[in-house]
């Protein structure tokens, strides 16, 4: 893997994956970077747009840039947001059969920390949930974590941080919390999370040439798994399954908000706190979404809508939250 490769740094990119359907008519027609849908005549335009028939490998290599970018020291985040039952998790995680990106990462950060002689690495991760508005971690299940704040972002203190050596042990970690993941049935979906999942690493480069020295490089990569939005007519009408769906609907809406103020140009005070708490998990990297898309017209027009929203504020992430450079050097 080639750490130095430069491409596509320095702001968000959009991409869109269409999930395979067994339907023979497809209601949308799509080239490498716009969706049009026939029915209404809209048109989106994005970084790249996966075919239904992309595997698991090629998804990967149009992001594996942000792992390169993380293993010199950049900040990046992959997020996986759409409508429920449309194949996030399937993106994210995958199976060992068809591994998703968290997996792909894995071997591609450690083929290039065991190759690496003049670098000493230490590599950190934290696997969390936001359920209910409640924040757990799926690592031990008995803490209890909070969000907090200093005086220059926000933070999530009470989860465990495990020290990873191994591609083995990563992908264990991510098998104990994926078990611990709320899940539930719903009249969409079979297996439907019902919660936000939010796999971080962290990284700390030394050169081995200069190990007493306090300098080192410091970075962060989150994979992201929102969960999937539902009409209310079509959550089960079981109480606690309305409250889950209730809270992923208001805290998928409160991010669609944050995406219209951004690509609006909104209140200068409101744009402040937004740079604050981007640049804090993304600040001084690089974002990339891949969302996926199950073909259904009741709600697809919609989420494509506040994805394209994204690159309305290409300008102010180079400037801002996502400026791509090196993390600050400690």
């Amino acid at each position: 893997m080639d750490i130095n490769k430069q491409e596509g740094e320095g702001r968000i990119q959009v991409q869109i994956r269409i999930r395979p359907t067994e339907e023979e008519n497809s209601c949308i027609s799509a080239t490498e970077t716009q969706i049009i849908l026939p029915k209404t005549g809209n048109s989106y335009t994005y970084d790249h747009i996966h075919a239904a028939t992309a595997s698991q490998q090629e998804v990967y290599e149009k992001v594996r840039p942000i792992i390169s970018q993380f293993l010199r020291g950049i900040n990046g985040t992959i997020l996986a947001y759409g409508q429920t039952n449309s194949g996030k998790t399937h993106t994210i995680l995958g199976t060992p059969e068809q591994p998703g990106l968290i997996r792909q990462s894995a071997t591609d950060i450690f083929a290039f920390i065991n190759s690496e002689t003049r670098k000493q690495f230490r590599l950190t991760a934290t696997f969390i949930e936001l359920y209910n508005e409640i924040i757990f971690d799926l690592i031990n299940t008995n803490n209890k974590p909070q969000l907090r704040e200093n005086f220059t972002s926000f933070f999530i203190s009470g989860a465990d941080e495990i020290e990873i050596n191994s591609e083995d042990e990563l992908l264990n970690l991510i098998e104990i919390g994926n078990k611990n993941i709320h899940f539930r049935e719903t009249i969409m979906n079979q297996h439907s999370s019902r919660s936000h999942a939010l796999f971080r690493l962290n990284i700390e480069i030394n050169n081995t040439k200069d190990l007493l020295s306090d300098k080192k490089l410091v970075a962060t990569l989150f994979f992201v798994d929102l969960a999937g939005s539902e009409r209310f007519s079509l959550i089960s009408s079981n109480i606690q399954s309305e409250k889950e769906g209730s809270n992923i609907n208001k805290s998928l809406l409160t991010f669609r908000k944050v995406v219209q103020a951004l690509s609006l140009q909104q209140l200068k005070q409101q744009k402040m706190i937004i740079k604050k708490v981007g640049k804090n998990e993304s600040g001084k990297g690089k974002d990339e979404k891949c969302k996926d898309v199950k073909i259904l017209y009741d709600s697809i027009d919609s989420c494509l809508t506040s994805d394209e929203k994204v690159k309305d504020f290409e300008e102010d992430t180079k400037d801002h939250m996502f400026h791509t450079e090196k993390a600050n050097q400690q």
